[in-house]
């Protein structure tokens, strides 16, 4: 399967700690499967103005499948 896009509002007070190459955690909620350690691949440089978060991309190999599309996730900064 194709690689699926994670995307993952950032609270204003940790946008200044994430960048492209920041290491994050995947998971299904509930911890029902392993995590998955990925790598935000870009994001946005203004803040939303009223939830005053900043937009970030994961790209995340989906070979397996275990990812669906329109589905969520946790993200660990």
């Amino acid at each position: 399967a194709d690689p699926i896009r994670v995307m993952v509002d950032v609270p204003e007070a940790d946008a200044a700690w994430i960048g492209p190459r920041t290491k994050v955690e995947i998971r299904l909620p509930g911890g029902a499967s392993p995590p998955y350690v990925g790598t935000v691949t870009r994001t946005g440089w203004a803040l939303h103005e009223t939830a005053r978060t900043q937009l970030a991309e994961i790209d995340v190999p989906n070979a397996d499948d275990r990812w669906r599309p329109g589905q969520y996730l946790q993200v660990k900064l």
